[in-house]
C-alpha cells in the first residue's frame, strides 16, 4: 500500500469487530482506520455474521484522502440480517451483497465513488438475478459524471450483465487479464477455473482522464488489486 501512496481505495468483504481481542482481520475497519490516519471512510455492511455466538458486521468500505460529500448503498435483492459463516452446501448466493456509492471531492471537482461486491456462484455466469444486480448498478450511475466503478463482481467479463455495465462505462481491464485471483492461495487442482478467472474490474466514464492503470502481483489476498491513475484539472 504504501508503494501505491494511493488517494482512494475501495474494499470488499471488511469485518467491523471492535473487540480489540478478536483477530485483526475480524477488526479490519480498525485496521484500516489505523493505517490511513485521518482519511474519511464509507463502510456499508451487507450482512450480521453470527458464528457461534461471535457477531460481526461486514461489508464493503471505501476509505478517500478527499471529503466525502454524500454516501448511499443499495443491496442486490436480500437485505441485511444475520446470517451464518458456512451456509448450506456452501452457497454463499443466498448471503446480501451490496453496490455503495459516494460523492468525493476532489480539488473542488466532484467524483461518484461506487465499490461492490458481487452475487457469489461458481459458474461466473448470467442469471436473473444477476441481470437484476447490472440493473440496479447502471441507475447508480448512468446520469452521473466523472464516475469510478469497481469490486469483486462475482462475474465473467464476457455475461450480458457486464455488458449492460459497458453501456455507460469503459472497462479499463477489458480483455487484458488472465485472471484476477491471487493463485498463490487457490487450490487449481480442486477449482483450476481460478486461473483463467477475472471477477473483479474497474470502470470508468468517458469524462476520467485515465492516464495509467495496471494489476499488481503481490500477495496481499486472494484476490489481486486493480490500479488506476487519474488527472484531475
Amino acid at each position: 500500500m504504501n508503494e501505491e501512496n494511493p488517494d482512494i481505495v475501495a474494499f470488499q468483504e471488511v469485518m467491523d469487530g471492535k473487540d480489540k481481542s478478536l483477530d485483526r482481520n475480524i477488526r479490519t475497519i480498525e485496521e484500516l482506520k489505523s493505517f490511513f490516519t485521518d482519511w474519511n471512510y464509507y463502510f456499508a455492511p451487507e450482512f450480521m455474521l453470527d458464528d457461534d455466538g461471535l457477531k460481526v458486521e461486514i461489508g464493503n468500505a471505501i476509505f478517500s484522502k478527499f471529503p466525502l460529500m454524500k454516501t448511499w448503498s443499495t443491496d442486490f435483492g436480500i437485505s441485511y440480517g444475520k446470517f451464518d459463516v458456512n451456509p448450506p452446501n456452501g452457497d454463499f448466493s443466498t448471503h446480501p451483497k451490496n453496490i455503495q456509492c459516494c460523492e468525493v471531492d476532489i480539488k473542488g471537482q466532484i467524483h461518484t465513488v461506487c465499490n461492490l461486491h458481487g452475487i457469489w456462484g461458481l459458474d461466473g455466469g448470467d442469471n436473473s438475478a444477476r441481470l437484476k444486480m447490472s440493473e440496479i448498478i447502471v441507475q447508480h450511475i448512468k446520469d452521473k459524471d466523472k464516475v469510478i466503478l469497481s469490486g469483486d463482481f462475482n462475474l465473467k467479463p464476457n455475461t450480458q450483465a457486464i455488458k449492460n455495465i459497458e453501456k455507460y462505462l469503459t472497462n479499463v481491464f477489458k480483455d487484458e487479464l488472465k485472471s484476477s485471483f491471487n493463485l498463490k492461495r487457490k487450490n487449481l487442482e480442486k477449482f483450476p477455473g481460478y486461473a483463467t478467472a477475472v471477477v473483479d474490474m474497474l470502470f470508468v466514464s468517458s469524462d476520467i482522464n485515465l492516464s495509467s492503470h495496471r494489476c499488481p502481483q503481490v500477495d496481499v489476498s486472494d484476490h489481486l488489486p486493480l490500479v488506476c491513475e487519474f488527472e484531475v484539472n
